[in-house]
């Protein structure tokens, strides 16, 4: 059976791999019909060691399909670190996202992340607590000094002006207005 397919007159030089008729400018097509079966881009060095991959894979059931991006570490071992699934879902250091969004960092690292130019604005992730700890910790920066601290575990402060409760312009350290006008300040 033809393996690969190069330009002729029926596919308007299309590139076909694994079909003979393709209907993009590459178009691969794994003809074994196994469930879980992968189509692969890979780059490699010279020497032939993998240093990424994007791989179409046949979902396990049905007529599914998800893309997972792949790097390599400094050994040249690849592993997934983003999948988009059947279901839509999108996983970035997580393999089987069951959400829209779902990150997963390594304890002690931004699971999110959101910087201008060099300056940390939002810091969600774990916190850097004892080894194995999962404490969660959100951070929010202003010229990257932390104004806002929420954590399970220890401390949470807020540094950055007045805090209101049901109140948009607090004039004291804490403000907080019942529905009924009465104002309590601290």
């Amino acid at each position: 059976s033809t393996k690969l397919t190069i330009g002729n007159a029926a596919n308007s030089g299309n590139v076909g791999i694994g079909t003979t008729s393709p209907q993009q400018l590459l178009h691969i097509n794994n003809t074994s019909g196994d469930f879980g079966a992968e189509a692969v881009l890979r780059g490699s060095t010279s020497a032939g060691t993998p240093k990424s991959e994007v791989a179409f894979k046949r979902g396990t059931s049905g007529d599914g399909a998800e893309m997972i991006l792949r790097t390599s570490n400094s050994s040249g071992t690849i592993q997934d670190v983003m999948t988009l699934d059947t279901a839509g879902n999108v996983g970035i250091g997580e393999i089987s996202p069951d959400r829209k969004l779902v990150l997963d960092g390594l304890l002690g690292t931004a699971a999110l992340e959101i910087k201008k130019e060099s300056d940390r604005i939002v810091y969600l992730g774990t916190g850097t607590g004892a080894a194995g700890s999962d404490d969660t910790v959100m951070l929010l920066y202003h010229d990257d000094v932390i104004k806002v601290n929420v954590s399970t575990i220890g401390d949470s402060y807020f540094n950055g002006g007045n805090v209101g409760i049901g109140e948009t312009g607090p004039s004291e350290k804490l403000q907080v207005n019942q529905t009924n006008n009465d104002i309590y300040q601290l």
